[in-house]
This record gives structure tokens, sequence and C-alpha cells, in this order.
């Protein structure tokens, strides 16, 4: 025995800020809703990103227009986040979770 942690390397997974995935602790870390959920329970210590936040009805050409902003500002605080916990965390994130509605 050497006193390592067993199994694979120090990984993180990315959620997306407002997002309930389950109570388990490897769903538990990524869900981002309510506080209450994660009282007194041990959590990853994984990165949580921006989601778009769309204006509906998605044909109409403003909306369009705004929808395309929200996904690149997403997209672009996803690989910010990714990077950072590179560099800061030195954990490299290996999965995404998405509660598509």
């Amino acid at each position: 025995m050497t006193n390592q942690s067993p199994g694979s390397g120090d990984y993180a997974i990315l959620s997306f800020k407002g997002g309930f995935h389950g109570r388990l602790l490897g769903s538990l870390s990524t869900t981002r809703t309510k506080v209450v959920h994660k009282l007194d329970m041990p959590a990853f210590d994984w990165p949580a990103a921006k989601p778009p936040s769309y204006r509906y009805p998605l044909d109409i050409p403003d909306n369009l227009e705004y929808n395309k902003e929200q996904d690149r500002l997403s997209l672009a605080d996803v690989r910010s986040k990714i990077e950072q916990w590179k560099a800061e965390k030195g954990k490299e994130v290996v999965a995404v979770v998405i509660e598509p509605i």
C-alpha cells in the first residue's frame, strides 16, 4: 500500500449554473440549483459555466441575433472555465453535463 487514492486521476466535470442532475455524490457535484440540496454533503470541486438564456419565440429576427450571441457567450465561458481549471487547479475537464429541456 502506498496510501494513494484508488481509481483514475483527479479529473473534473463541467456543468451549467442552474441545472439539477440528481442527489448522488457525482451528480450532486454537478447540480447548481439550490444550496439546500448540498447541505452536509461532500462534493467534488468542479466548475460551472453560464448557460445561454434564450428569448422566445425563437424564429423572430431580433431573438435570433440575441440567441446567437447567448450561444457565443456561453461557449466562451465554457472554454474559459476549462482553461482556468487546468491552469489554477491542475485538473483536466473530461466531461460536460447538460440538462436539455
